[in-house]
């Protein structure tokens, strides 16, 4: 596995990274890994804005939030 030296971490932010890896039990590295790792799997915002871009919308141009909400209820 490959080693990954970070300097200049601010000391608040440290402190924040050992509570959290204290109360998971695990090594601050950990903690990093898995916060990156998380990050990894997410879209960019660019690619998430296109993809809701590109969705039908789901109201009439001239429906209401409430309009819908309640169209919806009474269907039911």
């Amino acid at each position: 596995m490959t080693e990954i030296l970070l300097t200049g971490v601010p000391d608040d932010l440290l402190r924040r990274l050992e509570d959290r890896a204290r109360k998971s039990n695990l090594t601050i590295s950990d903690v990093i890994i898995r916060e990156l790792a998380g990050r990894e799997t997410k879209l960019p915002t660019d690619e998430a804005l296109a993809q809701l871009a590109a969705l039908e919308p789901v109201l009439d141009e001239d429906e209401t939030i409430a309009e819908s909400v309640r169209a919806e209820r009474d269907s039911r």
